[in-house]
Order: structure tokens, then sequence, then C-alpha cells
């Protein structure tokens, strides 16, 4: 049985990076086994981007793509919207959906945080706001509604 599969990232189409490297040879692998999959990534979504809105804007443009295939791997925070509006966009429930994260952000945020405290200086509060507090419970909101982690 051939699924079609979506793989959804917030990076660039890369190959220097690791995430956007992972998810095409993960792609690459379901292909050979005659899977139809696509990959769609932050530039694909968007031609005009303001970086520090991604985790809000990047989920609700992906979100209505997401009811044409069978499986989809969420990348970090990208598939709260699709949760959260599943209702309307997969009410049957026949999407199954998977998020996939590296768990490094938390690790980086504190040590920015304590490198910061270090030196004597502050995040902004607005980084604080995003990264501490917004992110962490998009992606919450994501995983507890995900099919698989």
């Amino acid at each position: 049985m051939s699924l079609r599969i979506l793989m959804c990232t917030h990076t660039p189409a890369n190959d220097r990076t690791a995430v956007y490297r992972s998810i095409s040879d993960r792609a690459q692998f379901l292909r050979a086994k005659g899977h139809v999959v696509d990959i769609v990534t932050a530039d694909d979504l968007m031609t005009r981007r303001v970086p520090r809105l991604d985790p809000l804007l990047l989920p609700i443009v992906v979100a209505p793509r997401v009811s044409r295939y069978d499986l989809v791997l969420f990348h970090s925070y990208l598939g709260w919207a699709f949760h959260l509006l599943r209702r309307w966009f997969d009410p049957a429930k026949r999407v199954k959906t998977i998020t996939s994260f590296h768990g490094l952000e938390p690790l980086y945020q504190q040590a920015l945080a304590d490198e910061y405290t270090r030196q004597g200086l502050q995040l902004s509060a607005r980084y604080r706001l995003l990264h501490h507090v917004i992110v962490p419970w998009l992606l919450g909101a994501s995983c507890r509604r995900s099919d698989a982690l």
C-alpha cells in the first residue's frame, strides 16, 4: 500500500542544515519504498516572511494543505494550527500526524539566557515571550494532539 506523506519543516530547503538533510533522507527512503512524499519548507509556505512570526503564521498556512495526505510529519511547532482546527480540515481524523523535534531548543534557550545573565545582559521581552512562553506552548499543543511523537 502506497501512502501520500507530507513532511513539513520551518527550516529552509538547505542540504547544509541537519534538520532539512534528515527530512530529505527520510523522504528519499520512503520514496524508494513506493510512497509519495512531499516536503514543504518555510520558503514554500510563504514568500514574504517575518521570521519571528513564523511560529504563528507558518502553521496557519500549512494547515489547509494537510487533508490531501495520509500521513503528515510536522517539525516542531508546525502542527499546532492543523491540530487545533482539525475538525474543519480533517473531520473524520483520517490523516495521521507525527510531531518530530530534536529537543535542543529548550537547552539552547536556557544556555542563551544563562550567557546573557553571565554578561549582565537581558534578553528582550519580545524574545522571552516568543521563545520562553509562546513557542513552548505551541509545541506542546501540537505534541498533545499528534498521533505520534
